[in-house]
């Protein structure tokens, strides 16, 4: 319960629904409580007195019961809608604002699980609790609180037997849940054996496997049939051995109504035991089947809460347009960061760097190459020394003052769903016409967007599928032209295209990288040679700085790397 009540002071402000749900099912169990015992005075007194008006009383408390059954369910429901609505907006707004350290070490599929899986499961689970567990506890309650009026002895028979079968529900439950989870798991694994024969059915025809497969297929449908069947035999069993404990009472009921208490029968006060009966131990059997839904729901709240209580990335200065940069000379001084204080990626650097250089970084794959690009971006902050930017320490404007100074353009060519214009302006909503085609013009993008039917309103499809990836890299270098940035990052900005392409991006680059500062990441060092200054990494540490000609001279790293390259 810690985590709905964490839930319910969360939405503060927004719960109308919750409690209107919890009084409308407070009022439905009045209803359906205090009808039994109109029945029994009209079962008592039905030969005697005209019962038409308490035929009547009955049957209103009946019908009202279930009208206030049925809303206390749909504000439930309307509660549970605005708790998914509010926990994906709430995770939204907490990954924009997490810091990219954070995003950089959480598996993707786990944030993704949150948004889909998780937040669905506490839907339900909210849904659930807000709606059945409150109604089968007032009626929990105030069955037993009335029988225990009509028959004390008769109250404890039924809540022993009732409690029999909350034991025995429980242990059928326990014994299905293990099948249950054999049953998911030979199905998972039949679901990628299946998908694993049709991706490679090319393959296995190659091979001429198509028998051994087939026969592999086989056992693993026999043991999900297996599993399947013993699951299904034992969760069958509950139904059942409930109805039989609930029999057993109605049986010992009348027995003791009619033969214990003999002197003073009263076939009305058997009537509403056994209404009360039913009332008293339906929703123990209800309350132990819904513990698994608000078991897993707990579970997944715990999953949203931890990443929703996750520190906000801090700015400690306001943006001012002041302080965006306007000419890019750079300078690093004496340069200290490690993730691990144990192992240093980058120690003592100092490197100045003028308006217009081209700044290469390279490396292997997995040299760390986007670590200085990490901290000039201020995504992670460096443990000793400082980056000024135009004689003002990067520590000391607003985060989005410095990355609205830097246009980037990464290795994968990401655009969204929308309009080739829309995406060219991300970031920069005030842009004009004339400078969207101004940046297109730049980057090289314009050209093939007027021979699109709809030019810059033509619809890009999600991940941009409908267009060349050539097309949606110069979408995304007009999108970092447009901000007219002083600096510009250019993150493997041409390894994803073939050759032909890659020349046409690096004309490209050479034109618009003019007065301006640009670091370059890049594997082919043909790219680079021209660079004002080569940052060489590997495996995480810089191992080597200087320009071309100087590093080649010296026969080291770069030397191996670039002679490996380039000699067939």
């Amino acid at each position: 319960m810690r985590n709905y009540l964490k839930l319910i002071k969360l939405t503060k402000g927004k719960n109308h629904h919750l409690y209107i749900g919890i009084i409308f099912a407070l009022f439905a169990s009045i209803c359906m409580l205090v009808a039994p015992l109109y029945l029994r005075t009209i079962l008592n007194n039905i030969l005697v007195h005209d019962v038409k008006i308490d035929l009547y009383i009955v049957l209103s408390l009946y019908i009202l019961g279930g009208i206030l059954t049925w809303l206390s369910s749909v504000f439930a429901t309307k509660y549970a809608v605005y708790t998914m609505e509010f926990l994906r907006d709430k995770l939204t707004e907490k990954v924009f604002n997490v810091p990219i350290g954070f995003l950089d070490k959480t598996p993707f599929g786990s944030i993704i699980n949150n948004y889909t899986t998780d937040v669905e499961i506490i839907y339900d689970g909210t849904s659930h609790l807000f709606s059945q567990a409150f109604m089968s506890i007032f009626m929990m309650v105030g069955s037993l609180g009335l029988m225990i009026y009509l028959n004390v002895y008769l109250a404890i028979m039924v809540t022993v037997l009732s409690l029999l079968i909350l034991f025995v529900t429980k242990k059928l439950n326990k014994l299905s849940e293990k099948h249950y989870f054999n049953l998911q798991k030979n199905n998972a694994e039949l679901n990628g054996l299946t998908n694993e024969f049709i991706s490679e059915h090319k393959l296995i025809y190659s091979y001429n496997y198509e028998e051994i497969a087939l026969k592999r297929f086989e056992e693993k449908a026999t043991e999900l049939k297996d599993s399947s069947k013993r699951a299904n035999v034992i969760s069958a069993l509950s139904n059942p051995t409930t109805r039989f404990i609930n029999n057993i009472i109605f049986i010992l009921i009348g027995f003791i109504v009619g033969y214990v208490f003999t002197d003073n029968f009263e076939i009305g006060l058997l009537t509403s035991f056994i209404a009360y009966s039913q009332s008293f131990s339906k929703p123990i059997n209800d309350l132990t089947n819904l513990s698994s839904i608000l078991m897993a729901s707990t579970k997944c709240m715990d999953r949203v809460f931890d990443l929703l209580d996750e520190k906000n990335e801090i700015d400690l200065h306001e943006f001012d347009k002041e302080d965006i940069f306007k000419k890019g000379n750079i300078s690093i001084n004496h340069l200290y960061f490690a993730y691990d204080k144990r192992y240093p990626l980058i120690e003592d650097l100092s490197l100045e760097i003028k308006r217009g250089d081209k700044i290469a970084i390279v490396g292997p794959t997995g040299a760390g190459k986007s670590t200085l690009i990490n901290l000039l971006l201020r995504f992670y902050d460096a443990r000793e020394g400082n980056i000024m930017i135009d004689n003002k320490n990067i520590d000391h404007v607003s985060k989005r003052a410095l990355r609205e100074s830097i246009g980037l353009v990464l290795q994968e060519p990401w655009l969204f769903e929308g309009t080739i214009y829309e995406n060219i302006t991300y970031g920069k909503e005030d842009a004009t016409m004339e400078d969207v085609i101004y940046a297109s013009k730049l980057a090289g993008a314009d050209e093939f967007i007027q021979t699109l039917k709809d030019g810059y309103q033509a619809k890009v499809l999600e991940d941009g599928r409908n267009l060349s990836i050539g097309q949606r890299q110069l979408i995304t270098i007009a999108r970092a032209l447009i901000l007219d940035s002083t600096i510009l990052i250019l993150d493997e900005a041409t390894s994803n295209v073939d050759r032909l392409m890659e020349r046409e991006l690096q004309k490209t680059f050479k034109h618009i990288i003019k007065n301006k500062t640009s670091f370059f990441i890049a594997h082919r060092l043909s790219n680079v040679v021209d660079s004002t200054a080569i940052i060489v990494m590997d495996k995480g540490k810089i191992v080597e700085i200087g320009n071309h000609e100087a590093l080649m001279n010296k026969k080291g790293f770069y030397y191996n790397l670039f002679q490996s390259q380039f000699t067939v």
